[in-house]
Parts: C-alpha cells; structure tokens; sequence
C-alpha cells in the first residue's frame, strides 16, 4: 500500500489469526508456539484476552512475530472476542479458540 511522500510502505498481512483465549493457560502457550513454527510467515497473530484471572498473558512463551495481545475488561465470549479481532484483519481471518 503506498501512502503520501516521506511516510512508510505498510504491507498489510494476508492472514489474521484471532486467538480468543480466557484462562487458558496452557493451551495458549501451546497454540502460540505452534503458530511461532509455521513456515508460512505472512500472518499476523491477534490474541484477544477475555479478563483472564489465570496469568495466561504472563506466560504466553514462543509467539509469532507479529503477535498482538488485546486485553478485555470483561469476558466477551468466543464471539465477542472474535468481533473485537475480526475489526483489524488481513485479507482473510482465522479464527482459534485458546
């Protein structure tokens, strides 16, 4: 995407993951790992945390290297979460449940 004189080329990732976690712990260190390893690298990882209380974020581990966390004040649930990542996207959205 070309913008005005003097400001940055941004590439715009193919691929969103939306990771919708609350209180998994584990299972996102696991699913963020596995996401670290892909051989695809065009994909950006947004990690929607629904008010966990279990210290996920803190022990999140590998991660992707374009990897966002947004943090909720409230549990959303998996499609509440899913709306607040699906509002910034690639060209197409996976959608994960931690």
């Amino acid at each position: 995407m070309e913008r005005g004189q003097g400001e940055p080329v941004v590439k715009v990732p193919a691929v969103t993951v939306v990771v919708v976690n609350y209180n998994g712990g584990d299972y996102l260190r696991g699913c963020l790992a596995s996401l670290a390893r892909q051989t695809f690298t065009d994909f950006e990882t947004i990690v929607i945390d629904n008010a966990s209380s279990d210290n996920s974020l803190s022990c999140m581990g590998a991660q992707p290297a374009r990897t966002i966390i947004l943090r909720q004040d409230s549990n959303l649930g998996f499609a509440g979460g899913n709306n607040v990542g699906a509002r910034r996207h690639g060209s197409l959205a996976c959608l994960a449940q931690s």
